[in-house]
C-alpha cells in the first residue's frame, strides 16, 4: 500500500505515512459513505495539509449562504476588523473553504488599493516638488 499524499510505501499496519505523516485510509473506510467526502482526523501532533482536499473535515467544504457572505461583506466594511477578520480567516488551518477564499481575495484587493493609491500619493508629491502642479495662494 502507498501512501496517497507522497506516494511512499507504507506497511500495512500503519496508521500513518512516516513522511508525510498523512492519515492511512482503508479502503473499507472510504466505502462506508460512498459518495460524500471522507473527511480524515488529523493526527495528534502530525501535520495538517490544508490545500489537500482530503484533509478537510465535510462542514469546512460546504459553500457559504448568500446570507454568509453579505454578513462577511458586511464585517469586511467596519476599518481595522476587517483586516483582523480577513487575516485570521486567510490563513488558519481550519475553518470553510470559502470563507478563506472570499478573505485571500479581500486581502488581494486591499493591498492592489493601497498600492495605488501610494503610486498616486508619490505622484502627486513628486508633481508639486518639481512645480507641475501649483497650489494657488490666498490672497
Amino acid at each position: 500500500m502507498k501512501c496517497r499524499v507522497c506516494g511512499r510505501e507504507l506497511r500495512e499496519t500503519a496508521r500513518f505515512c512516516g513522511k508525510c505523516g498523512a492519515p492511512v485510509v482503508r479502503m473499507e473506510a472510504a466505502a462506508q459513505h460512498p459518495g460524500e467526502p471522507y473527511a480524515d482526523p488529523v493526527p495528534a501532533g502530525g501535520r495538517y495539509d490544508p490545500d489537500n482536499p482530503d484533509h478537510l473535515p465535510k462542514e469546512d467544504l460546504v459553500p457559504l449562504t448568500t446570507a454568509q457572505c453579505v454578513w462577511l461583506l458586511v464585517a469586511m466594511l467596519v476599518p481595522v476588523l476587517n483586516v483582523i477578520l480577513m487575516l485570521k480567516w486567510a490563513y488558519s488551518e481550519r475553518g470553510n473553504e470559502s470563507r478563506r477564499s472570499l478573505a485571500r481575495a479581500g486581502l488581494i484587493l486591499l493591498g492592489v488599493v493601497l498600492a495605488v493609491l501610494i503610486v498616486v500619493l508619490a505622484c502627486i508629491l513628486a508633481g508639486l516638488q518639481m512645480g507641475f502642479i501649483t497650489v494657488p495662494r490666498p490672497m
